[in-house]
């Protein structure tokens, strides 16, 4: 009876430590996932990153187009101002 005590001792004993190994890998695998997928989402958020800056710069150029526009409208009104003044002198 005592041989079988020890025997079944011995099985769970092994079990254990086939159970704790198993633990230890599948939690590095887990580990080694998560890391991979941190990664991804971190090459993903860089990614996005680059193309807000890139269309940021585009905004700003078309503001910058869009005020040097509108400077030149300026110019152009002044311009037809005058030579309606002139017209209607002359008229």
């Amino acid at each position: 009876m005592a041989r079988a005590k020890e025997l079944e001792e011995e099985i769970l004993e092994e079990a254990k430590k086939k159970a704790d190994s198993i633990t230890e890998k599948a939690e590095a695998k887990a580990q080694e996932a998560e890391e991979k997928r941190i990664e991804k989402m971190e090459a993903i958020e860089n990614r996005l990153l680059a193309r807000e800056e890139k269309l940021e710069e585009k905004l700003n150029k078309i503001d910058e187009e869009k005020a040097k526009l509108k400077e030149k409208e300026k110019e152009i009104q002044k311009i037809i101002d005058e030579q309606s003044e002139k017209l209607a002198e002359i008229a």
